[in-house]
């Protein structure tokens, strides 16, 4: 017995261990839903993760868990998934560019299968977790690393900062990074909200800000803005004095901000000065304050009202737009020959490449997101509630935004949605609970 003994010792030892590699390995599909986030800023590398998700969503599509496709959140992603998907599809039946529209409908398709694969994993409440804080850090970072870029002139990574505007690793020619920050904004403050002392809240907030108003983007401006708001009514809410004293934070914050960010920054002190020109009131400033897109949206409406049921087709708006633009457009001047590449603004997007049947198709989207929402348990709106947050300040309407049906957007998108869908799940991936009103 004693010769045996060390041997029994060390494989005692050695189980834990075992057992908890095994549990980190288990954690691979959260690794891949938080790849298609961290490589979102390296052009279409992306796509790789996207690849290995699809091939995993096609089996579970092949061979689904008992009652998969009867969960509310796997019910609610296909409902999504129509709205968005069956309206470009007849309006590519008659496109102006037929092949550059079908290229995208076929592209979306990969959101299916995709999103069922997201939705079986997330039923673990140890993968939302990770994909949840690993995202968070991953803004965090991104943070960091445009303040280095700053200090330093080039990032992290050796890439130097853009003539125009700070892009950390998005690139000198990817201007996105104000708009994926905004956006994604509410997973690291959610997080540090819920699960870390009120510090990290407060500096996770400030950093934010920083590198946002930095950036220049005045759409990320408003989106981040509406996140701050959100939260303010969050910590505020029936207590009349944390209003002011969250009033009399940002405000002070923010005025800060501004003020240091005029002195040092050439691109933000023209982006504030240009934006004071729509207090002038008359047509040319007012169009000057908004980079030039007045005439974009006029052009966006006449083709709308050209090609009301189903559009021009996704991403034909280019293609058309010389044909509805008028003869003094600044945006057909200097050689572009098919002038603005997309309207600049969610619903105009909609209605000028889809249509009539696009726009119902978003709010029907729209519509069954908040049924859903409003269904939840209390427990399971606040894991919802970033991601919810998200997707809120991405399609709010009064604002101009990226491409809506483009590989990139559109990308983002999917990947709030799928994750929305997957959060909304208890641990055993049944959705039941009793209805609440809103929190």
């Amino acid at each position: 017995m004693n010769a045996n003994e060390p041997a029994l010792t060390r494989h005692a030892d050695d189980a834990p261990a075992s057992a908890s590699g095994k549990g980190l390995l288990s954690l691979w599909p959260a690794g891949l839903m938080f790849l298609v986030l961290a490589l979102l800023p390296f052009s279409r590398l992306s796509a790789l993760p996207m690849f290995c998700m699809l091939v995993g969503g096609v089996v579970v599509m092949i061979n689904p868990p008992a009652g998969f496709f009867r969960r509310r959140a796997v019910r609610l992603y296909l409902g999504l998934f129509a709205a968005y998907w069956l309206p470009t599809l007849l309006a590519s039946l008659d496109a102006v560019e037929p092949s550059r529209s079908w290229q995208s409908v076929l592209a979306f398709l990969r959101f299916l299968p995709v999103g069922l694969f997201v939705i079986h994993h997330l039923a673990d409440e140890r993968q939302r977790r990770l994909l949840w804080a690993a995202s968070g850090a991953l803004v965090m970072l991104w943070c960091v690393d445009a303040l280095i870029q700053v200090g330093l002139g080039v990032n992290l990574l050796g890439m130097p900062m853009s003539s125009d505007r700070l892009n950390g690793m998005f690139g000198e020619t990817n201007i996105k990074l104000g708009h994926v920050l905004a956006v994604l904004s509410p997973l690291p403050l959610e997080y540090a909200r819920r699960f870390m002392p009120k510090p990290f809240f407060l500096a996770a907030m400030l950093l934010l800000l920083a590198v946002i108003v930095i950036v220049s983007t005045r759409a990320a401006w408003l989106m981040f803005g509406l996140v701050l708001l959100a939260y303010v009514y969050l910590y505020a809410r029936g207590r009349p004095r944390r209003w002011l004293k969250a009033g009399v934070i940002l405000l002070t914050a923010g005025s800060l901000t501004l003020a240091a960010g005029y002195q040092l920054s050439p691109a933000l002190a023209e982006r504030l000065d240009r934006s004071l020109l729509l207090l002038e009131g008359d047509a040319e400033s007012v169009d000057r304050a908004l980079g030039w897109r007045l005439p974009i949206w006029q052009t966006a409406l006449k083709m709308a009202a050209e090609h009301p049921l189903n559009g021009v087709g996704p991403r034909g708006f280019r293609y058309a737009y010389a044909d509805y633009a008028g003869d003094d457009d600044r945006w057909l001047r200097g050689g572009q020959d098919t002038g603005a590449a997309h309207a600049h603004q969610v619903i105009l997007e909609v209605a000028t490449e889809t249509g009539l049947l696009g726009l119902a198709g978003l709010t029907v989207a729209l519509l069954l997101a908040w049924r859903h929402w409003r269904s939840l348990s209390v427990r399971r709106k606040h894991s919802v509630l970033p991601v919810a947050l998200a997707l809120g300040v991405m399609l709010f309407p009064v604002n101009t935004h990226l491409a809506f049906y483009s590989t990139f957007w559109s990308l983002l998108c999917w990947w709030l949605v799928m994750v929305y869908c997957g959060f909304s799940q208890s641990d055993s991936g049944s959705e039941r609970s009793l209805p609440t009103g809103p929190q």
